[in-house]
Formats: structure tokens, sequence, C-alpha cells
């Protein structure tokens, strides 16, 4: 049984990458929309298949009546339709001034939110675009367009526009039956709502509404608990990770990446932030790795305290929880981005001010020089750069004076607007912040806290990339891509072997390599006719010549079954990203996996040229960078990867449970594809692909001995040991026999060597 020894690590790599990030982000859309804020999500009736709406059931007028004309139908169908698409929308319980409400029963749901043109969205969106969704349908004021109001004569609930006060001309459940008459009806039932309309009164009854709304509809009197504020105090802390729960992921890693690195001992320099080792040597996941390190307690328990302020403020507030989560997860790309820059520009002056004092003052163009390597070599590590960046948004939200002194509190700064430029808004308080924490601990980094302060403001200000092109399945991979352009001899791919075959041999080494690449791909198992005539030509008795070639055959018949598995997943890869185009429209998803397909592609060119250089025997020196090459590729493809597939999960989760928000959003020209499609095809092709590719990358990365050291395997090595044994499962193409005869020197079996 080959599917013993895989079931443990593909249910451990879907547990890791798929189910966990649904889960979560199911429950934390779930508890927002349904629990918290009680909405009901009132839009068309479609198919869940073909994504098109139901309609209603013809009936044919009573016989002997008379014709109805055909334009006073078309206008009242037309009517009928404009009032019904008004009624589309978020809807939840009329907020009571004064005390708070406790009567639960019966109560009038107004609709806050009814989507019009602009916010109308192609495709199925992403879970950064959904979340925004979902908090316009929440923060929404009174759009006084309908009401959901429960009908005490036919015991049901009904949906119609503000100006009618009858039943009539609304949308209703069907009654609802009851077993006593104190039960309360919570809220109102989810399902279909007919028209309530006649074809003797209207001709052509409109479609039907579908109402989603929390459940259940009804239930009995609460029992009254004697413990209800003990209750409440002893559930605060997990009120607060309800309501708060990026800020809490965010503080969790970074406690949990701190008690690794105490752990194992982790050296600082090893995983800090270093402009010689970043830009120099092409480090670039430095940046992520030195923002989440800290190495002190005192460092740890000072940001984290500060996070959890900041996250209590900004987050539910400022920003919904996805976008909070997605904007830390860029300011860490972002502030050191800008942290390099200014260090980049740091040692340009100091190299300046060496190139002013020539020969002639050695003395100072030592200092200058020492000066430079020190910038150029100084570690920083910790959150502090993104923590100085909320401060800022937090400062320039804030209607009160900021005082940044502590126990100076007459010492405060008001925000400022730049003369008509509204939306360019400035404050000095975390300027002067930075400036206090530098004087008290001379050894924070200046620079990285500068770097913060400076996203801040340009994030407040609107200047960075929207929240689309700076999601983290974006942003992240695309930034390592970049690095890697950047860096000569990575991408794009192309042989390291330049000089060395050319002149030895004459040849043109690009033709002599693609050569190479076609007679591997080309290649098939030697039949037996290919044998005898190879048998001829080396001579019948020359049997070691014979295994040898067939040992060759075999080797290059294994690298075309894995050369053809690289290319279908290429080929695969490039239909999902056609079909991403249409499902999902422009957003993050659809970027995310154009970046993937690049990675893919170039590192299919780099182990292509790997295989060819093997199978043709070249320097061992050469063929080791080619290896070096590859290995950063597919790690940067793996990375990509794992991102994609989690932010995919968390989309489909949102599809899932919000089904009916997104239908009320969609474009109304546009007919879209339904929910069950769009899962399927996700699901499946998408993430599916990309595990494929996943499981690939990590067999490719153990079976060249490039899968690399330190954060990276501490990170992924879940990942990478599940991948590689589903890799070493379904991808081992040919398998080694035990003993082969006149392969390699050996002793016959009971002989004695003499």
């Amino acid at each position: 049984m080959t599917t013993t020894p895989m079931a443990a690590p593909a249910a451990k790599l879907a547990t890791l990458l798929i189910l966990l990030p649904f889960a979560i982000t199911y429950l934390h859309l779930y508890y927002n929309a349904f629990i918290r804020h009680e909405l009901c999500f009132v839009g068309p009736h479609v198919s869940p298949v073909s994504g098109r709406e139901y309609s209603p059931p013809t009936t044919p007028l009573l016989a002997g009546t008379a014709a109805v004309d055909e334009g006073v139908a078309s206008t009242s169908l037309s009517t009928n339709e404009d009032a019904r698409s008004s009624l589309f929308g978020s809807y939840s319980p009329s907020r009571t001034k004064g005390k708070k409400r406790k009567d639960l029963s019966k109560r009038t749901f107004v609709q806050r939110h009814s989507p019009s043109g602009g916010d109308s969205s192609w495709g199925w969106p992403s879970v950064t675009r959904a979340s925004a969704m979902l908090d316009k349908s929440i923060g929404g004021q009174d759009a006084g367009g309908g009401r959901i109001i429960f009908d005490e004569d036919g015991k049901r609930w009904c949906v119609g526009p503000v100006t009618s006060s009858s039943p009539s001309a609304a949308w209703c459940s069907t009654p609802l039956s009851v077993s006593s008459d104190d039960v309360i009806y919570k809220y109102p039932p989810s399902g279909l709502y007919q028209s309530t309309q006649s074809q003797s009164t209207s001709p052509g009854l409109p479609p039907p509404l579908r109402v989603s709304c929390p459940g259940p509809a009804t239930s009995e009197p609460p029992v009254q608990s004697k413990h209800k504020g003990q209750n409440g105090r002893q559930n605060k802390n997990l009120q607060f990770v309800l309501l708060k729960p990026s800020t809490c992921a965010v503080m969790l890693l970074n406690v949990a990446l701190a008690f690794h690195y105490w752990n194992r001992r982790v050296d600082p320099s090893s995983v800090s932030k270093q402009y010689a080792r970043i830009v120099g040597e092409h480090e670039w996941w430095r940046g992520l790795t030195g923002a989440t390190a800290h190495f002190e307690p005192l460092h740890i328990g000072f940001n984290m305290m500060s996070m959890n302020t900041l996250g209590s403020e900004i987050e539910g507030s400022l920003l919904n929880s996805v976008e909070f989560l997605m904007w830390n997860g860029a300011l860490v790309v972002y502030t050191t981005m800008i942290m390099m820059a200014m260090v980049y520009a740091r040692i340009r002056y100091l190299q300046r001010k060496i190139d002013a004092c020539g020969n002639a003052q050695p003395q100072l163009q030592a200092t200058y020089e020492e000066k430079q390597e020190k910038v150029r070599d100084t570690s920083s590590v910790g959150y502090s750069a993104v923590l100085f960046a909320w401060m800022v948004i937090s400062t320039m939200e804030r209607k009160q004076p900021t005082c940044p002194i502590p126990f100076l509190n007459d010492v405060c700064f008001s925000t400022y607007e730049v003369p008509g430029l509204p939306f360019l808004r400035f404050n000095l308080s975390p300027i002067v912040s930075l400036f206090v924490c530098q004087f008290i601990m001379p050894r924070v980094s200046f620079m990285g806290h500068l770097a913060g302060i400076v996203a801040g403001f340009l994030l407040h200000w609107g200047l960075l990339p929207p929240l689309e092109l700076s999601s983290v399945n974006v942003l992240i991979g695309g930034v390592f891509l970049l690095g890697l352009w950047r860096r000569r001899r990575v991408v794009p791919v192309e042989p390291l072997l330049v000089a060395s075959m050319d002149e030895e041999g004459g040849r043109d080494h690009n033709a002599y390599l693609q050569s190479l690449i076609e007679e591997i791909y080309t290649h098939q198992s030697a039949s037996e006719a290919t044998y005898n005539r190879r048998n001829a030509a080396v001579g019948s008795d020359d049997q070691f010549q014979q295994s040898k070639q067939r040992k060759k055959d075999r080797l290059l018949s294994e690298i075309n079954q894995k050369q053809r598995t690289l290319l279908t997943i290429r080929n695969l890869m490039a239909a999902v990203l056609g079909g991403s185009f249409f499902i999902n429209g422009g957003n993050s998803l659809v970027l995310s996996q154009c970046v993937i397909l690049i990675y893919f592609i170039f590192a299919v060119r780099s182990t292509q040229i790997v295989w060819a250089y093997t199978h043709s025997r070249v320097e061992d020196d050469i063929l080791a960078q080619e290896k070096v090459r590859a290995g950063i590729i597919w790690r940067g493809y793996l990375m990509s990867a794992v991102i994609s597939i989690v932010i995919d999960s968390m989309s489909i989760a949102s599809w899932v449970c919000l089904p009916l928000m997104f239908e009320t959003f969609q474009v109304p020209s546009w007919s879209p594809p339904g929910l069950l499609p769009v899962c399927i095809f996700a699901l499946v092709l998408r993430i599916g692909v990309n595990l494929m590719g996943l499981v690939v990358a990590s067999k490719i990365l153990y079976d060249t001995v490039e899968v690399g050291g330190g954060i990276f395997t501490a990170v992924f090595s879940p990942i990478l040991t599940s991948s590689r044994l589903i890799g070493d499962g379904i991808l081992t193409t040919t398998r080694t026999p035990q003993w082969t005869a006149f392969e390699g020197r050996g002793t016959r079996l009971g002989a004695r060597s003499g």
C-alpha cells in the first residue's frame, strides 16, 4: 500500500495550509457578522451552480379574463424589479437610544447598507476585499431603503420598503409554527421570501428574495443567571481575542519566535537586519526575520505592550482585523526597504567625504571609512519599526493633542493639515518620541525607528500601494523576486558555463545546452533492438559497457519523466492563472498566482540546466553554482506558494461564510459563476496545483541538497518534511535495483576475494 505512508504527511500539510486558515477565518467572519453585529443579508435568489437568478413560475391567467396590455406589464415588471433591488444589502436590529434594549423578540431590522454602482466588484473577492465589504455592511448608517418587520397577523417576517406599512407590498417568509406563546422571535428565518403581490394586481410576479440571518430564528426565554457579572469578567480575555485576533496573532508570533531563538541559542547576527547581508549578499529574508526577532526580555516586553495598546486602538476602529493583519506584514517589508534606502544614502554621503579627503588627509579618510564600515555592518532586530508606523497612524487619527514625553503632560502636539490638501496631515509627536527613545536607550536603532515613522506617514497619506498590491501573498514574493532580478546571474536564468566549453571544444554553449535538454526531454527507454545495436557496436562480450549504457538509459528516462512532470505542472499553473482572471477579476489572488508562475518558470529552467550539466559531467564547481541558484529560486517559490495557499484558503472561507453578501456586491451586468464552481475551481485546481508544485519543490531541494538551513528550515520544517514524504511516495519514477550484475566492482556470492 503506497498511500499509507503518505496519509499522515498529506493530512498534516492540508491541516497547516488549508484547514487551519479556513477554520480561523470562517469563525472570525461568522462571529463578526452574525454574532457580534447580528447582520441579516438580503439578496437575489441565484443558482449555486450556474450563478443565474431563478425566475418565478409563470402562472397562466384565468380563462375568460382580458389580456393585459404588454406596455403596462413591462412597466409593472420594471417597477417591481427596481423596488426589489433597492432592498438588497445588509440589515441589523434598530439601535435604540438610551439604555440597552433587553427585549429581543420581534425587533425591527433596519437596512444599513445598500450596494451602489461604486460598490460593485468583478468576480469573487480576496479575503481583504471581502473584509472591506463586510465593513461597509456593518458600519453603514440607516440607508432608509427597507425594513425587516414581524407580521403579527401572519406570524411571519416580511421585507419591504419603509414607505409601505402593509405586508401586501413586501416579500415574506412562510408562517412560523411555534409550540408556546412565550417564544422569542429573535431573528428572521433564513431562506426564500416570496412576493405577496397577486397576479391580478401586478402582472408577472417578481422573483423571490433570499435572506440570510443568524440562527436560530426562535428561542425560549433565557434563564436569569446570578453570576452574569462574574461570567463577564471571566470572559474578558476571551472577548479580547475575539475582538482583536490580529493583534493577538502578531503578539503570539513574536513571543513564539523569541522563545524559539532563546531555546535554540540562535546568534542575533544570523537573523538581524544588516545592510551588508541584505543588499551586499542578497539575503532578503532578513527583512522578515529581523523584524520579528527579540533577544532580551525587556525588548520583547516593551514591544508587545506597545503592540497591545496600539492594536487595541487601531484594530476594529480604523482597520478591520484582516486589513490590520495584512498591513502588519506589508509594513515589515516597507520599513525594511525604507531603512535600507536610508543606510544606502548614508553610505553614499560618507563615500563622498572619503573621495573629498583624497590622499591629503589620510587620518580623516580612515575615520570616514571606519564609519562607513560600521554603518554597513550595523545590525538591528525587533518589531519597533512597525510599531512606530502604527504610532503615526494612531496619533494622526486622534482628535485630542498627543503628549509624547512621559511626566510632561503639558508638552503636547496637535495634528495639522496642509492648506488645500486635507489628506496631508502632520504631527510632531512621533518624531519627538523618536528622540526621547533614543535619549533613554542609546542602543536602539535610530534609522529603523525613523523608517517606521516615514512608512506611517506614507500609509496615512495614501502614498503606499493599495492593500490588494500590498497583500502579503503579492508583496513578499514580488519583492523577493525583484531582489533575485537585481542579483546578477540568478534571474533571468542563463547558463553559468559560458567560456570553458566554448574555448575548449569550439562550440556554442547555449546551442549545446539546448541540445542536451532536448535529448533528455525526447529520450525514451531503449528497446531490445536498440540494445542489440549497441551490443553489436561495443561487442557482445563487453558486458560492462552494456551495463553502463543501461544505467545511463535509466538515468535519462528518469530525468525525462521528472521534466515532463515539471512542464505539466507549469502548464496547469498557466491554465489556472487564465481562469483566475475570470473568477477573481484583478485582485491579489490573480497577482499572487502570477508571481508563483514566474517563480516556477525560472525554477524549472534552472533545474533543467542542473540536469543537463549532471548528464554531461560538467565541472563540479560550475554544477555547484547552478545547484545553488536553483535552490534559491525553489526556496522563493516555496515561500510564495505557502503564503498564497494560506490566503486562498482564507478567501474561500469568506466565500462560504458570506455568499449572499458577495452576490449583492456583484456587477449587475455580469452573472457570477456561482458559489459551488468557484469553490471547486479554487480548492481543487488552484490550491491543488500549487500544492503539487510545493511537493515538487521540496523533493528537488532535498535531492540537490539545497534545502538550506537556519531560519528557513526552522519556519518551514513541517511543510518541507511533509512535502518531501509525499514526493518520495508519488514522484519516484524508477526504483534502483538492489543488485545488478556487472555494474561496478563486486564479488560473486559465495566466493572469497583473493
